[in-house]
């Protein structure tokens, strides 16, 4: 499993409740910030050099308002 994650605190805990629950668990955390394109493709290479394939992707977002942003420019 891949848990990948704008804040690598906020993952590494994740990453410990995970492995407390699951001792066994096969669990990585990739860096990956979604409003910086540059992150993304750093990402995607990273997981390609990781692994050969991606069996299930769950995307986890809360519904809310926040203020308007844009993707950071290259």
């Amino acid at each position: 499993m891949v848990l990948a994650c704008r804040d690598g605190d906020r993952a590494e805990s994740a990453l410990v409740d995970i492995r407390s629950s699951v001792p066994a668990a096969e669990v990585q955390v990739l860096q990956l910030n979604l409003s910086d394109l540059e992150s993304v493709r750093q990402f995607a290479g990273e997981f390609a050099l990781r692994f050969d394939r991606l069996d299930l992707l769950v995307n986890n977002a809360g519904v809310m308002m926040p203020p308007k942003s844009l993707t950071k420019p290259k």
